[in-house]
């Protein structure tokens, strides 16, 4: 399944449904590719069966990243790096 397909079976999944976050959240690189880990929140950490990622990107230990939760909250879509000017 490519990755816009994968994109809008997310979306169609979160409709009428509060998963508890906002449409989208920040993440915190913990561990680069190819085993990445990303912390959401003090508690909440993704790894790498819990991350689909947009592109084949190089992210860096302690990037800030945009992520887009499933209404399940166990497969969170990277979308890209979050840089703020």
């Amino acid at each position: 399944m490519d990755v816009l397909t994968e994109l809008a079976k997310m979306f169609k999944e979160r409709d009428n449904e509060n998963n508890g976050y906002d449409n989208f959240i920040i993440g915190t690189i913990i561990s680069p590719t190819p085993n990445p880990v990303i912390q959401i929140e003090s508690n909440v950490i993704a790894e790498r069966d819990d991350l689909i990622f947009v592109s084949a990107a190089t992210y860096e230990r302690g990037e800030k990243v945009a992520l887009i939760p499933t209404k399940n909250n166990e497969i969170f879509l990277v979308i890209g790096k979050a840089v703020q000017y």
